[in-house]
């Protein structure tokens, strides 16, 4: 049967206060309960993967079966994170703060194409973040009047609505945007999406025959869509779907873009995507793939 993925690593310390600190101050990882005098958990991606790092000060369970003796059963190990949203500069600063030496970077290629840093913790285990690359950015134009390119990006969409209460209730109570202008005498509401200035969602009452259910996609992160999304969204009492609606709620790969989404819908029946881009490059011909074949298929090479 095939692995589906890490679930924990778990490392033995000497003292759970000091590496707690490391992994918290220096990493920047997040605990996911208050630690104990020989325990504490970190989430490696969220609070709601199960992908995640233990400190154990003491035996480990089964640890007396081991063929080695007491004192040799466990040593130092080398592991390594995929940096999420922070910079490299951001991690050797918070490194610097904390008196954590930081060693690299030291350049990938290949399938691992990046760059790694590398640092001790406080029991000498050996710690890696690996930044992949990343597409190159495109290349802009002179930014002059005469050359700049006059659409920036979509800013705002609007949809009709049968119930403006409930609708505002479930894109700012349920999904979290804020709202920024109403009109009551014209039954409408502007919600900002992603931060204030960022991007506007318009709600607009409408009778009932006039609410013909629309597609839209919220941008969210790799990590979030596969990792939070579909917890997120059953927390919150909405069922999510993938494209292929195939009775799942596995996120789906566009191999054209690519990108990765899952999908769910409000009470008028829109459909909405939580969508997030892939740093991989375009494989149009997986169509619309599991994300274990676009990992399978990456890995391969293919």
């Amino acid at each position: 049967m095939a692995s589906a993925g890490l679930h924990e690593i778990v490392l033995v310390v000497r003292n759970i206060e000091n590496a707690v600190r490391f992994y918290r101050d220096v990493v920047g990882l997040t605990l996911r309960s208050d630690p104990t005098d020989d325990w504490a958990s970190f989430a490696t991606i969220s609070i709601e993967h199960p992908q995640w790092l233990g400190l154990r000060k003491g035996d480990l369970l089964f640890e007396e079966h081991s063929p080695r003796p007491r004192g040799q059963r466990f040593g130092p190990v080398h592991f390594a994170l995929v940096a999420g949203e922070q910079s490299p500069v951001e991690f050797l600063e918070r490194a610097s703060r904390h008196g954590a030496q930081v060693y690299g970077p030291h350049e990938w290629d290949g399938r691992m194409k990046g760059q790694s840093y590398y640092c001790y913790d406080p029991d000498d285990n050996l710690f890696e973040y690996w930044y992949p690359d990343r597409p190159a950015p495109r290349p802009t134009r002179p930014e002059s009047s005469e050359h700049r390119e006059m659409i920036q990006g979509l800013f705002e969409t609007h949809i009709n609505v049968s119930d403006l209460e409930r609708s505002i209730a479930f894109y700012c109570g349920v999904l979290g945007l804020e709202q920024g202008h109403r009109e009551d005498d014209r039954r409408v509401a502007l919600l900002w999406m992603g931060g204030r200035g960022t991007a506007m969602l318009g709600l607009w009452e409408k009778p009932s025959a006039l609410v013909v259910p629309q597609h839209f996609a919220f941008r969210a992160t790799v990590e979030d869509v596969l990792g939070r999304s579909v917890a997120w969204l059953n927390e919150r009492g909405l069922t999510s779907r993938n494209f292929l609606d195939d009775g799942t709620q596995r996120p789906m790969v566009f191999g054209w873009m690519p990108a990765v989404a899952i999908y769910f819908r409000d009470p008028d029946g829109h459909s909405i995507e939580l969508v997030a881009m892939l740093p991989d490059p375009p494989r149009p011909e997986l169509g619309i793939a599991s994300w274990e074949e676009w990992e399978r298929t990456r890995d391969a090479g293919q």
